[in-house]
């Protein structure tokens, strides 16, 4: 699959399914391709991945120690949508980049979505930044996400109101695949030709 992850027209991806069904690996997996990026750690699962802080305003400092796999687990009092925006506005600092967004539903829902992340969003492309976010429901998300989304990685889920929020952007014949995705399969859709089909785990 072809990704422009960072630099002119750097892509928004979106990974989306239950937990234990594979969008985490896939995203690392590409992720590790990456040579620079900045994490949202929501859940501490990436020590793995680059120089882990807890403090956000060690973010810039490290950037510029060259340091540029930065993995950022907030502290549980910035676990808010304030906290989120925060780190938003550091990224938007940032140029020729990876910011991967975990469980960005929490933060970016249908009825409010942080600022600076609709910067990053409207605007990150032009400094390079690719966009890359996961969630584990449709349900109350943001809009902006999916619909600027260059890829959809969805994998296995099964509630009605999440299926039929993916139909807005992938057939329905594929949808209605994914309730009975084998484990780890995922389906992938390409915005720039409307296409979408079921890959097999990586």
């Amino acid at each position: 699959m072809k990704i422009r992850a960072v630099g002119e027209n750097a892509n928004i991806l979106f990974f989306v399914g239950k937990k234990y069904e594979g969008k985490t690996y896939l995203a690392k997996h590409m992720l590790k391709k990456v040579k620079q990026y900045l994490m949202w750690d929501e859940n501490r699962e990436h020590d793995d991945m680059g120089t882990v802080t807890t403090r956000l305003q060690d973010v810039i400092l490290l950037w510029n120690m060259k340091k540029r796999k930065v993995v950022y687990q907030p502290p549980t009092e910035k676990k808010t949508q304030q906290g989120f925006n925060e780190f938003c506005l550091i990224a938007l600092m940032l140029s020729n980049a990876v910011i991967y967004c975990e469980e960005v539903r929490l933060y970016a829902q249908s009825n409010k979505i942080p600022i600076n992340f609709a910067r990053l969003m409207d605007s990150g492309r032009f400094r390079g930044l690719g966009i890359w976010c996961t969630s584990r429901r449709m349900l109350r998300l943001a809009a902006e996400i999916p619909y600027n989304a260059d890829h959809i990685f969805a994998f296995k889920q099964k509630r009605v109101k999440d299926l039929e929020a993916l139909k807005d952007y992938i057939d329905e014949d594929v949808v209605d695949q994914i309730p009975n995705l084998p484990k780890y399969h995922f389906v992938h859709y390409i915005d720039e030709t409307g296409t979408a089909y079921i890959h097999k785990p990586i």
